[in-house]
């Protein structure tokens, strides 16, 4: 994960994963469902390729609650 990121009322943070080259994911909007937090959609891009795979990052920025 990425360092977190906090100003004015809101926070944000990145996660990157990854996954193999021979079954690459299409960039997505994925809707999420949590009992805390509600209902979201995350963005999931392809960020780089190697010879160990591809990589994604999902990039999380929400308002603080006060």
């Amino acid at each position: 994960p990425h360092a977190g990121v906090e100003k004015a009322g809101r926070e944000g943070f990145s996660l990157l994963f990854r996954g193999p080259v021979d079954r690459p994911l299409p960039q997505n909007v994925y809707p999420i469902e949590h009992p805390a937090i509600g209902k979201f959609s995350l963005l999931k891009v392809p960020v780089k390729t190697d010879r160990r795979g591809i990589y994604y990052e999902i990039v999380f920025n929400r308002l603080r609650r006060a």
